[in-house]
C-alpha cells in the first residue's frame, strides 16, 4: 500500500484479495453453552438438538407403523335399530355395512324391540331371497340363524309365511331345501325348555317369631340343632316346571307342509324329480313330530303323518326311502300312548311287516338300520300298552 500521512491506502486489488482469503476461511464455531445453560436444561439438550437437526434428512427412511387384521376402526358400525337393519340388507352397496347389518339380524330379532312382529314378514322374505352378492364367509350360517330367530321369536308371521313359500313357484330347489331347515331348526328350539336365570333361585321362607309354629317343626329343629352332619351335599332345587312353547304352535308347523307335496308345478314336482326337496320334507316332517310329543293334536298329526309315507313307502330313490324311514321312526318313538297306538291299529301289522322286509332285503345300509331301530321303538310301545290295558 502507499502510505499518506498516517493513513494507508490499500489498491482494490489488494482488497479483492484479502476479501477472497477471508470467504476461504472456515466459520467461527459458536461458544459452548455456559454451565448455567447446562444445569438447566440437561447434558443432552444440545446433543438432542444437533442430532435432530442431523436426522431431518433421514425422515424418508422410516418405516411406517403396519396396522394388524384386527384394527377395525375403518369398519362400519353395526345397526342398532332392526328397521335401520332390513333398509341396510335392502338397498346397501357396500360389503363392510351389508356384512356388518347381516351379523346384527339375529342378536336384533332376539332381543325383542318393539317392532318386531310388524317388520317379521318383511324381514323374512329379504333373508329368504337374500342372495351373496359380496361372497362372505359366513353367509350361509348368518342368514340361516336370523331367519331362525324371526321362527321362534314371531312364529305366528314368520312361519306361515315360510310353509307358504314351500310349494310356491319360481323358487329355486336351494331356497326350498333353506326354508325346510330353518322349521326344523326353529321346532326344536321351541319344543327345548327354558327358563330365566331366576328361575331356580326360590326365595327364603322367612317365618315371623310372633306366629306359633306346629309341634311337629319345633321337634325337628331341635333334632336338627342336636344333630352332628359330618358330610352333606349340595342341595339342589327341583327343577321349575316351564311351559312347553311349541305346543300351541305344532299345527302351524306342521299340516301346511302336507298341503302341496301331490301339485306338481312349473318349477317343483316332488313325486317326480325333485326327490331332494321331498327327503328333505319328510326329514322336517320328522323333527316337527318329535319336537310336538305330549301335545293334545299329536294322534291327528301322526295320522296324517302315516298315511303320507305308507302312500311312499316304497320309492326308488334312496334318500326319500331314508327320510320315509327317520319319519316313522320318530312316529313310533312320541306314539307310545294308548290313544297314539289306536289310531295306527289298523297299520301295525303291515308296519311291522314292511319293516322287517326293509331289515333284510333293502340295498341301502342306513336304510336296515333305520328299520331295525322302528322296530325295536315298535315293540316297546306294544309292550307299554299292554301293560298299561292289563
Amino acid at each position: 500500500g502507499i502510505r499518506s500521512g498516517d493513513e494507508f491506502l490499500c489498491s482494490p486489488s489488494a482488497i479483492q484479495e484479502e476479501l477472497k482469503a477471508m470467504c476461504a476461511m472456515p466459520p467461527t464455531p459458536p461458544p459452548p453453552p455456559s454451565s448455567s445453560q447446562n444445569s438447566r436444561f440437561g447434558e443432552g439438550f444440545v446433543k438432542t438438538a444437533d442430532a435432530s437437526n442431523t436426522d431431518a434428512d433421514s425422515d424418508d427412511d422410516l418405516v411406517p407403523y403396519a396396522f394388524g387384521e384386527d384394527h377395525d376402526s375403518d369398519l362400519p358400525a353395526p345397526p342398532c335399530y332392526l328397521r335401520s337393519c332390513l333398509a341396510t340388507l335392502i338397498s346397501s352397496e357396500s360389503p363392510a355395512h351389508f356384512e356388518s347389518a347381516l351379523g346384527t339380524a339375529e342378536s336384533l330379532v332376539r332381543a325383542m324391540p318393539s317392532d318386531v312382529v310388524e317388520v317379521a314378514v318383511e324381514l323374512t322374505k329379504v333373508l329368504l331371497h337374500l342372495s351373496d352378492t359380496y361372497s362372505l364367509s359366513d353367509f350361509t350360517r348368518l342368514r340361516h340363524r336370523a331367519m331362525v330367530a324371526l321362527a321362534v321369536c314371531c312364529p305366528e308371521q314368520a312361519v306361515p309365511y315360510l310353509t307358504s313359500q314351500l310349494y310356491a313357484p319360481n323358487y329355486s330347489i336351494r331356497q326350498r331345501i333353506d326354508v325346510l331347515e330353518v322349521i326344523s331348526a326353529a321346532a326344536l328350539e321351541l319344543s327345548t325348555p327354558w327358563s330365566s336365570s331366576q328361575a331356580n333361585i326360590q326365595p327364603p321362607v322367612m317365618l315371623s317369631p310372633l306366629v306359633s309354629r306346629p309341634w311337629e317343626v319345633e321337634v325337628r329343629e331341635r333334632l336338627k340343632a342336636k344333630t352332628r352332619v359330618i358330610s352333606k351335599g349340595p342341595a339342589r332345587a327341583p327343577p321349575a316346571a316351564v311351559a312347553n312353547r311349541f305346543a300351541p304352535m305344532a299345527p302351524l308347523f306342521f299340516f301346511p307342509l302336507m298341503r302341496g307335496y301331490d301339485q306338481p308345478l312349473g318349477t317343483l314336482d316332488l313325486l317326480g324329480e325333485d326327490s331332494l326337496v321331498l327327503g328333505s320334507l319328510l326329514h322336517t316332517l320328522g323333527v316337527v313330530i318329535h319336537a310336538a310329543r305330549h301335545t293334545p293334536l299329536l294322534s291327528r298329526m301322526a295320522a296324517a303323518l302315516m298315511d303320507f309315507v305308507w302312500a311312499l313307502r316304497y320309492h326308488p330313490n334312496i334318500y326319500v326311502r331314508q327320510g320315509i324311514l327317520f319319519a316313522m321312526a320318530m312316529m313310533l318313538d312320541v306314539t307310545h300312548s294308548f290313544a297314539c297306538i289306536g289310531e295306527l291299529e289298523d297299520e301295525l301289522s303291515e308296519v311291522v311287516q314292511w319293516l322287517h322286509d326293509i331289515t333284510i332285503g333293502d340295498s341301502d345300509k342306513e336304510c336296515r338300520e333305520l328299520a331295525r331301530q322302528s322296530l325295536a321303538i315298535l315293540k316297546t310301545s306294544l309292550q307299554e300298552v299292554n301293560l298299561d290295558s292289563q
